[in-house]
């Protein structure tokens, strides 16, 4: 393998803070640094193929097939490094609802002040959920979709009343740690999305090697402390 090297990964928001990790544990086993780039969603494709070199993606699998892999950018293959559910998030000491059963859940959208959920990967199953449930243009007009997670969340915590905001359940433990956010809990099992991520180089990274052994440590050594996050 080559000398210490940088790579650069661009990476999906729910394995933050996670893959974090499996970077300083991959770097003190290798002396590789892994710069990591998260919540870039459509802008990171569109750098990407406008040449700019990420040389590792960790994505989830069917984000990775659809717009990566379709774009040519990326290997064959890939390493599987666990899955992610989506779940409910409220601000500090906001009510709390019930979303343990279908119905409950189903009252419990019909019955909030507002609906939040990002334009990424993320909001996509969950207006395909919404959709699902016979919900979504009941719930339109009181809907708010914002780019990633962080601007999801700065909008939850200045929110109020009773609201429904959606996210990978890692994401919200994270948020919770650092910001005291709340993980009301997973969608129900009935309506649930999980989020299957992948490891795998870029076509166009000059260090294919260090990128395909950063993807090995993310499956390996490094999967405990991803599931230590979220990740199962």
């Amino acid at each position: 393998m080559a000398a210490s090297v940088e790579i650069t990964a661009l990476a999906g928001g729910a394995v933050d803070p996670g893959l974090d990790h499996v970077a300083a544990a991959f770097r003190k086993e290798t002396g590789h640094t892994v710069k990591i780039a998260y919540n870039l969603g459509a802008q990171g494709i569109k750098r990407m193929d406008e040449g700019e070199i990420f040389d590792v993606v960790v994505q989830p699998e069917d984000t990775l097939e659809i717009f990566f892999r379709a774009h040519g950018n990326v290997e064959d293959g890939g390493v599987s490094i666990g899955r992610v559910g989506l779940g409910v998030m409220a601000r500090p000491a906001a009510p709390v609802p019930d979303i343990f059963s279908m119905a409950a859940f189903r009252r419990a959208i019909l019955e909030a002040d507002a609906i939040l959920y990002t334009t990424a990967t993320s909001g996509r199953y969950i207006e395909e959920m919404l959709g699902k449930m016979g919900l979504l243009e009941q719930t339109k007009a009181k809907t708010t979709r914002y780019p990633h997670g962080p601007e999801l969340m700065e909008r939850v915590l200045s929110g109020s009343g009773t609201e429904l905001a959606f996210l990978p359940v890692s994401f919200i433990r994270k948020a919770s740690r650092e910001r005291g956010m709340v993980l009301v809990g997973p969608v129900p099992e009935e309506v649930q999305h999980y989020l299957d991520f992948i490891v795998v180089p870029s076509v166009r990274s000059t260090h294919k090697d260090v990128a395909w052994a950063f993807a090995h440590f993310c499956g390996g050594p490094g999967k405990p402390l991803l599931a230590a996050q979220g990740l199962t």
